[in-house]
């Protein structure tokens, strides 16, 4: 482990306590969100209702309860429980009338659309009541118009389909974690973007996870995609067999060394060896002049959110919330310059490209190699899940065509960490004493 600013601060980190794991808890809502939870569970889960005196009374009940949540703005689309067409026929007049009551329509559905939301025997056979108001059943719909072609096209497969089973979700007033959880529990591998969601660690805060591999552990801090590749070939080559990992990380990092050396132009390494590691701005516990680069490679844990068109990255390290922009926007010309910038994403080939750009400039620290990263500097980043979507391998690129002959590419692993929450980061300024 070689020293610095970061690992200082590190340090201090660790010996206040680290992190800790929490357990995610749910919170639980009005009176009315109990009620209607209860309802939930039978409804639309596909459980057995339970042994009432009065079937008929508790579906009524039902329809009233959901009758109300719509008048109240809480849902868009509810679902009575599933019922045999005869066991239908002896309530559907009562309960239009309850529901008329409180302003909503209802509509007697006989095949229910089928999506990895619910399992497919939910109501099967069974005719299901639509309680709604507007064009909610318009919607309704169409989403089962678009399924039915996808389905004869061959194409309902993959993000399409999961894309349905969304669309029905939110018709139903699902926030985007429930849909997430029913998803996973049917088991459903989440497609796009949304595969990436949960927060996600690196070695150096979890090297007793059995998943790591050497080259994870010792490029913890982002090696050059070079520099991975050697360490790699290294330890792959018979003839290090009885050469300690130790050596073979420090060939690594003197080969990295040389790489830094032959990209950096020499106006850069002068400006360099005038710097004073005493006060570097992270002592100050400032994370202005700590820039992107830090910011993506720092070994705290990060977590990735979906929010709408866009993806919200949260970093525990300096308590960074970071924007992707996934809705195929162009980069403005007059933002004002970050150290985090202005960041666009797209999802191709089940990897998340973000490019990067206004940039205040700020320090790089790679594998013990340090330059500076001037205002022209533009980040590009790929994010890569394994089969199983354990382990999230990334690649970042800087190109500085100030500092930089050429692109330098680093490298980094991450792995999912369910259960875990971010901590809040914490430092003590130390400037000057470093």
């Amino acid at each position: 482990m070689h020293g610095g600013p970061f690992w200082v601060a590190m340090s201090q980190y660790s010996a206040n306590g680290g992190r800790q794991l929490k357990q995610q808890r749910n919170t639980i809502s009005p009176l009315l969100f109990g009620m209607l939870a209860a309802v939930t569970l039978y409804s639309q889960a596909g459980l057995a209702a339970p042994q009432v005196s009065d079937p008929q009374s508790y579906k009524l009940g039902s329809i009233s309860s959901w009758s109300e949540a719509i008048n109240v703005g809480i849902k868009e689309l509810a679902l009575s429980s599933p019922a045999t067409p005869a066991e239908m026929d002896a309530i559907v007049s009562a309960a239009a009338e309850i529901a008329a009551g409180y302003g909503v329509s209802v509509y007697r559905e006989p095949e229910l659309i089928v999506t990895d939301l619910f399992p497919a025997s939910v109501a099967e056979g069974k005719d299901v009541l639509l309680l709604y108001r507007g064009s909610t059943l318009d919607r309704y719909l169409a989403l089962k118009k678009r399924q039915a072609s996808l389905v004869k096209t061959g194409q309902y497969e993959g993000v399409a389909r999961e894309e349905i089973a969304r669309e029905f979700g939110r018709l139903l007033s699902y926030p985007e974690s429930v849909i997430d959880q029913k998803l996973l529990g049917n088991g459903v591998k989440l497609a796009g973007t949304r595969a990436f969601d949960g927060v996600w660690k690196s070695p150096t805060i979890s090297l007793d996870d059995e998943r790591w591999l050497i080259p994870d552990a010792a490029c913890r801090n982002g090696c050059s995609e070079l520099s991975y590749e050697y360490m790699h070939d290294l330890l792959n080559d018979p003839e290090n067999d009885e050469v300690s990992v130790v050596d073979l990380y420090r060939d690594t990092q003197e080969f990295n060394r040389q790489y830094i050396a032959s990209l950096t132009r020499p106006s850069t390494l002068d400006k360099w060896r005038d710097y004073d590691a005493a006060n570097d701005a992270a002592l100050d516990c400032t994370p202005e002049g700590d820039g992107l680069q830090h910011q993506i490679a720092a070994p705290p844990a990060i977590k990735f959110e979906h929010r709408g068109d866009n993806i919200v990255i949260r970093y525990e390290y300096w308590n960074a919330v970071r924007n992707i922009y996934m809705d195929g926007r162009a980069v403005p010309d007059d933002v004002e310059a970050t150290r985090l910038g202005y960041s666009v994403g797209r999802f191709e080939d089940d990897a998340l490209h973000v490019r990067t750009y206004h940039l205040t400039p700020s320090q790089i620290n790679l594998m013990g190699n340090k330059f500076f990263m001037s205002s022209d500097a533009e980040f590009y980043e790929k994010y890569q899940l394994s089969d199983d979507g354990e382990r999230m391998d990334v690649w970042w690129s800087v190109f500085d065509p100030i500092n930089l002959r050429g692109p330098y590419t680093g490298r980094m692993t991450w792995l999912a960490a369910p259960g875990w929450e971010l901590d809040k980061w914490s430092c003590e300024a130390i400037t000057g004493e470093y």
